[in-house]
């Protein structure tokens, strides 16, 4: 074991994108990123947007619903970026970047995680 890259009894700790403690945060730094972004020019832009947000989409609500319109570009032979376009990634954006705080479950009580099969679009 390596003690340099060891931490303990830390009231919080970075892991993977989010600040851990009582609860789980995003991390202002991805936070600021997302909501910066700015709108694609080009398919390595829009991947690359795609790419950072689907590492939060469990967070977000219909995720695949919302980014629908963004990755259907992703098929298309020619990119062309349309009112419906920005206004997924302007609704993403908001998305995302308006849940700072993620609740941990409370382990003293019982709980279900559901997992809802969304239907694929053609």
């Amino acid at each position: 074991m390596n003690t340099k890259k060891c931490q303990f009894q830390q009231p919080q700790l970075e892991y993977l994108g989010h600040w851990i403690s009582a609860r789980v945060f995003m991390d202002k730094r991805k936070n600021s990123a997302i909501w910066d972004w700015p709108t694609p020019k080009n398919l390595k832009a829009l991947q690359g947007f795609l790419g950072l947000t689907d590492y939060y989409h469990i967070f977000v609500k219909c995720y695949a619903t919302l980014s629908l319109p963004l990755t259907r570009l992703l098929r298309k032979k020619y990119f062309r970026w349309e009112s419906d376009a920005q206004e997924a990634f302007n609704k993403l954006k908001v998305a995302i970047t308006s849940r700072l705080v993620l609740a941990l479950p409370n382990f003293s009580q019982t709980f279900i995680k559901e997992h809802i099969d969304q239907p694929h679009g053609n």
